[in-house]
This record gives C-alpha cells, sequence and structure tokens, in this order.
C-alpha cells in the first residue's frame, strides 16, 4: 500500500510556482521540511517494526525465525524441539489426604493437573553464537513476548 510513501521534498517542489524554483528558495524550503522528514522517517521505521512483530505469533516455524533473524540471520542454526515428556509430572493432588496421587500412563485434562516444573519446549542454540549475558536476556524476553503464555521452555546450547 502507498498510503504512507509521501517523498517531502518532490511534494514541496510540486507545490512552489515555477517562478520560486530558485536555488536559494529551494535550500530554505528543505531546511524547512527537515523535521517533518526526519519524523516522517521515525513514523516508518516504527511502522515496519510494529508489521514485523504482529506478523510473528506462537507458532513454532515463526519463532523459529524470529529467533534467526535476531541472533543468526546468517547461518540460520537455531531451531526447536518439543520437549521430552517426564511420566512423573503425571499426578493429581488429592485434597483430603493432601498428597499427589500417581496416575502412570494416564493423562487427566483438569485444573487438579500439576508438572508446572515440566517444559514444553527447547530451543536449541549452537554454542558458537557465544552470546553474552545481554543477548541471552534479550533472547529470554523475546520468547516471553512471542510464546504462548501457557508454553515453557528452556534454552540448551550444543557443543557440536
Amino acid at each position: 500500500m502507498n498510503y504512507y510513501k509521501i517523498d517531502y521534498r518532490r511534494f514541496v517542489r510540486l507545490l512552489l510556482p515555477p517562478l520560486l524554483r530558485r536555488p536559494l528558495v529551494l535550500a530554505f524550503l528543505d531546511a524547512a521540511i527537515a523535521p517533518i522528514a526526519s519524523l516522517y522517517r521515525s513514523f516508518m521505521e516504527l511502522r515496519e517494526d510494529s508489521a514485523y512483530k504482529l506478523r510473528i505469533n506462537g507458532q513454532v516455524c515463526h519463532l523459529i525465525a524470529m529467533l534467526n533473524d535476531n541472533f543468526d540471520f546468517i547461518e540460520r542454526r537455531i531451531y526447536i524441539t518439543d520437549a521430552e515428556i517426564d511420566e512423573w509430572n503425571q499426578f493429581i493432588w488429592k485434597e483430603k489426604t493432601d498428597r499427589p496421587v500417581m496416575l502412570g500412563n494416564y493423562m487427566l485434562q483438569s485444573e487438579r493437573f500439576i508438572g508446572a516444573d515440566g517444559i514444553d519446549f527447547v530451543v536449541h542454540i549452537p554454542a558458537s553464537l557465544n552470546l553474552n549475558d545481554d543477548e541471552r536476556a534479550r533472547m529470554k524476553s523475546l520468547l516471553r513476548y512471542y510464546k504462548l503464555a501457557s508454553k515453557r521452555y528452556a534454552l540448551r546450547f550444543s557443543y557440536e
């Protein structure tokens, strides 16, 4: 869409009568519209950033693309896998005895289901990226922003 594409320099020249189109007048008008052009560039950058944020959702393919865009944009080696299911996390809490009841291979989907210490997916990061503490914090922040609220994750650095 071309609704927001405005060339202010050209726009001013088109509105100026041909008799006044002298270098000194054009230079003055360029200086006069410089703050507006600067605000326009800031607006367009914000618009592009907002459009990028809106394109990403909690889908795995979008999370992988976002992580690779931000941290490994050349080789794109960051990937996500499902976490292994730990059968010991499958239990319910009995209120009368105040103890958990093991279910074995059965899984109940209710509000009594516990297993909050497990993870839902694993982000695999090559150790050759050498992420410092700030970059790791930024990665965690981006994952928290884009993932679904109910999903838990772990970062794993691979030393291959």
